[in-house]
């Protein structure tokens, strides 16, 4: 495990992969910053906690189950798709978070998404769960978005969105807590169960 006492912890690679296999947590205020110009491999069952903001940016990543636990904003920018092979993903921000990448659990595993502030999802988003799919967020803004669960999809918090929406449930169902709703002209909103 590594552990900042005080101060931010970041992890950078201009040039090629990082290869993550350890807990990471900052203690005082400090953020975490995972940054790889490549893949982004993340060893099973590892947890990133921090006082602050966590940040991971990468081409791709691969974990297994894998947790981020943010007192500050999560801010997640991938250019394809964060891949869980097995186990559940789960992130959960104190205050706002901001998905940019596709989110996959692949072989078992939930997807987790909790935020206390807005989630913001980047355009054509997919989020395509081998067990099932949670959101509890303050409120949910996206442009077009598309989950995919075996299992029950539950989404809480008011959704907002710009584009088109799916959520496709194959056994369980598809529990909605509060409003969904698309703006800007005639947008499906499709759900299937």
């Amino acid at each position: 495990a590594w552990t900042a006492n005080s101060g931010n912890l970041a992890i950078t690679s201009s040039g090629s992969t990082v290869g993550i296999d350890a807990d990471i947590t900052t203690i005082s205020s400090g953020n975490i910053a995972l940054s790889s110009n490549g893949v982004m491999t993340i060893a099973d069952a590892k947890t990133f906690t921090s006082a602050g903001t966590s940040t991971l940016t990468a081409s791709a990543i691969t974990s297994g189950a894998a947790t981020v636990t943010s007192a500050g904003d999560v801010t997640v920018t991938i250019v394809d798709t964060w891949t869980a092979t097995a186990g559940d993903l789960v992130l959960n921000s104190g205050a706002a978070m901001s998905l940019d990448g596709h989110v996959r659990t692949a072989t078992s595993g939930d997807i987790g998404v909790t935020s206390t502030g807005v989630l913001t999802i980047a355009d054509g988003k997919t989020f395509t769960s081998a067990g099932t799919s949670t959101f509890t967020c303050a409120s949910i803004t996206s442009v077009a978005a598309t989950i995919t669960s075996a299992n029950l999809i539950t989404v809480t918090g008011a959704w907002t969105a710009t584009g088109a929406l799916s959520m496709t449930s194959s056994l369980q169902g598809i529990t909605l807590n509060d409003d969904v709703t698309t703006t800007g002209g005639s947008l499906d909103i499709t759900l299937a169960a």
